[in-house]
């Protein structure tokens, strides 16, 4: 950070500091640390828009931020913080870089969330088939979001591990049916 400090103006620092922070939040986040993890990708933060202020187009730079969004989605779920995961997980469905692979790259991140609140120990078990029932509610309507801003890779949906949790869903099996129609497959 003390490099960061001492150079603001190099994007390249700023955003290794914020990937190094990113990936910490990650490792917090497999171990259900989500509170640090949050505090990791706060701190992060700053630093990915000052990358991306600087060179808004740099794909390395877009693909961190992109990284912190997903991890900061899990961390809010793990802390039992739904509305934050939700809005963080529109934030970036609203990059405006690619709509379509924003919208279904938000939808895996709620997905995500998913097994996080399966496993979830402050949970009873109402309150965790409720959890589940409402991560995948969000992410079945940020899927469809995306295939209706012409997200048409079904083959890709079918295999897509971070979409496993909803798999059994039939409205996902619906929606993955009516792509391979559309795609002619």
């Amino acid at each position: 950070m003390e490099l960061a400090a001492e150079f603001p103006n190099q994007p390249d620092l700023r955003n290794d500091l914020a990937a190094t922070l990113g990936n910490l939040a990650n490792l917090c986040n497999l171990r259900r640390n989500f509170a640090t993890a949050k505090e990791c990708l706060e701190k992060a933060r700053p630093h990915h828009l000052a990358a991306l202020k600087a060179n808004p187009r740099h794909p390395t730079y877009r693909q961190f931020y992109r990284n912190n969004l997903l991890a900061l989605v899990q961390a809010h779920a793990g802390l039992l913080d739904p509305a934050a995961a939700v809005q963080t997980a529109q934030t970036r469905r609203d990059l405006g870089w690619n709509p379509p692979a924003d919208a279904y790259d938000a939808a895996c991140a709620l997905a995500l969330c998913i097994p996080i609140v399966e496993k979830h120990e402050q949970l009873h078990a109402d309150k965790r088939k409720a959890a589940v029932q409402f991560y995948g509610d969000a992410a079945m309507k940020l899927l469809r979001e995306a295939v209706a801003k012409g997200f048409k890779d079904a083959a890709h949906m079918k295999k897509d591990s971070d979409l496993a949790p909803l798999r059994q869903r039939p409205d996902f099996q619906k929606l993955l049916k009516d792509l391979e129609a559309e795609s002619g497959r």
